[in-house]
């Protein structure tokens, strides 16, 4: 009998992010420290440690699914929309690699490449697919591989991050009619993603190096405590309401305004030759949605509407999550239990 049940998990520089359950329930969730050194730069560096901490996860929360997947990120991912002629997979495949070749290294001779049709359009004026391509680098992917191994479990998918955001937020469009193009804003401890939909599809995604951490090194330049202890303190002190406009408050804001302008390019360029030179609406996820007053600060940034997700209704999203699982921070698994099958 099919097991429909699955592990999803996203490793992060801080925290691994785990849920177990299926598209239409979450049974657990939880997250646990990242063991350190195991995972640096988006990168896995020891299979063993990370293999260590999720099989102990694992045990105490008696989860005994054997499928598991994961979300990967990073900068090394290169993403591309490409129009291709109406043929069979292989001839997709062999024409996409050709394509993307052109923005790897040695001509992704060292990468995986992937694709995922996202429209077919077949009129007399034109027949073709536009396809979603990703390739990632050969050893990156190789180590998931690897740890999933070592768990004993059956690897399932591994998935980009903004491929899982657009299968959460794909429905928005459907729920409010005016709203057909949104931006998906996840402020993470190091990096920020900003993904921008369209229709409900995929259109562009992009990583900057920037995150929490950053922000909170400025506000505790001499702290003792770990990290993560920084990070807890920023996001229970700083205040985007509340501006003494001292030197910290002007330095942060600061790092804040380079990373929007950042996702200011992204927008102008979804933007080109379009009538509307703004978005609809602008959702933000991931620890730094706990910023207190980060939404208005990027509303009256960009003059766009800009919420925080709190629940999975608010977004047409049926799953049933356990009450002590913040939906807004488990966006990229809970995109891995919404894949088809």
């Amino acid at each position: 009998m099919f097991e429909k049940d699955l592990i999803a998990v996203e490793i992060g520089h801080e925290y691994i992010k785990i849920l177990s359950g299926s598209k239409n329930k979450i049974k657990c969730c939880g997250s646990i420290k990242t063991p350190e050194e195991a995972f640096v730069k988006e990168n896995i560096l020891n299979i063993q440690r990370l293999a260590k901490a999720i099989s102990e996860f694992l045990k105490e929360n008696n989860i005994t699914t054997k499928r598991i997947s994961f979300t990967v990120h990073g900068e090394d991912i290169v993403v591309r929309h490409i129009e291709t002629p109406i043929m069979d997979s292989k001839g997709i495949i062999k024409s996409l690699q050709w394509e993307i070749s052109q923005y790897l290294p040695n001509e992704g001779e060292n990468y995986y490449t992937d694709y995922e049709i996202i429209d077919k359009i077949n009129t007399k004026e034109k027949k073709v697919y536009k396809v979603m391509v990703v390739s990632a680098p050969k050893e990156k992917i190789d180590k998931y591989v690897e740890l999933a191994k070592k768990l004993n479990l059956k690897l399932e998918a591994i998935d980009i991050a903004p491929n899982n955001i657009s299968k959460v937020f794909r429905n928005v469009h459907k729920l409010k009619k005016e709203i057909q193009s949104i931006g998906i804003i996840h402020i993470d401890h190091y990096n920020s993603n900003f993904t921008i939909l369209e229709n409900g599809r995929l259109f562009i995604e992009r990583t900057i190096p920037f995150g929490i951490n950053n922000v909170a090194d400025i506000m505790y330049p001499f702290a003792k405590s770990r990290p993560e202890e920084s990070a807890k303190n920023f996001l229970r002190v700083f205040n985007f309401y509340v501006q003494e406009e001292s030197t910290v408050d002007v330095a942060i804001k600061g790092l804040f305004d380079q990373a929007l302008y950042s996702f200011e390019k992204i927008i102008q360029f979804y933007t080109t030759g379009k009538t509307n030179k703004s978005l609809d609406m602008i959702y933000v996820i991931g620890e730094g949605a706990e910023i207190k007053g980060i939404d208005n600060y990027i509303q009256e940034y960009f003059s766009t509407t800009v919420e925080i997700v709190d629940s999975a209704e608010e977004i047409g999203i049926k799953t049933k999550l356990p009450e002590n699982c913040s939906f807004k921070y488990y966006v990229n698994s809970i995109g891995l239990l919404l894949r088809k099958e």
